[in-house]
């Protein structure tokens, strides 16, 4: 069974997948297209988000067993993808809406990955699996704060004079 932080990081690399689509597709395409990229990258990580503290609740609820040596793996894994990509992304972080949005993602990436992690590890010290249950809930928290800030960002966006984006190109 997979562990609450195990699958909120492996939910939330899957929203990045879909983030990174999003901002392929709007290179080249008017403000309007790339704000609404952004836009929908954080509407992806707030659906992410409550996701994974509703697994987490259920979890929490109907009990779960947590491994260890599974969340190690796939954590240390997933941090290293993730470290390479937000390597790659650096120069992005300040540009276009759409390309800070991917940036946001990677970042809360590496935060999840961290988490689990450290969850991980007390899951091992401990035997206990309140700290996957924890690390899953404040992974969804931390994504519905990134999707906050990506949120706030284009509506930020769209106020600056100029950005009206009213142009649609294809």
């Amino acid at each position: 069974m997979w562990t609450s932080g195990v699958l909120a990081d492996a939910l939330d690399m899957a929203s990045d997948a879909a983030a990174y689509a999003v901002a392929l597709a709007a290179v080249g395409r008017s403000l309007l297209f790339k704000r609404r990229a952004a836009q929908a990258t954080g509407g992806i990580m707030v659906l992410l988000g409550i996701g994974v503290l509703v697994e987490v609740v259920r979890r929490a609820l109907y009990g779960s067993e947590p491994m260890s040596v599974a969340m190690l793996f796939a954590a240390a894994l997933s941090l290293l993808v993730n470290l390479v990509v937000l390597k790659i992304l650096l120069p992005f972080r300040s540009g276009e809406v759409h390309l800070r949005a991917t940036w946001i993602c990677t970042r809360a990436d590496v935060m999840a990955n961290l988490g689990v992690l450290a969850a991980a590890a007390l899951v091992a010290w401990t035997g206990s699996r309140f700290p996957d249950l924890v690390i899953g809930a404040l992974i969804g928290i931390y994504v519905l704060r990134e999707s906050w800030e990506i949120l706030r960002q284009t509506a930020k966006e769209a106020e600056i004079p100029g950005n009206a984006g009213s142009e649609w190109v294809s």
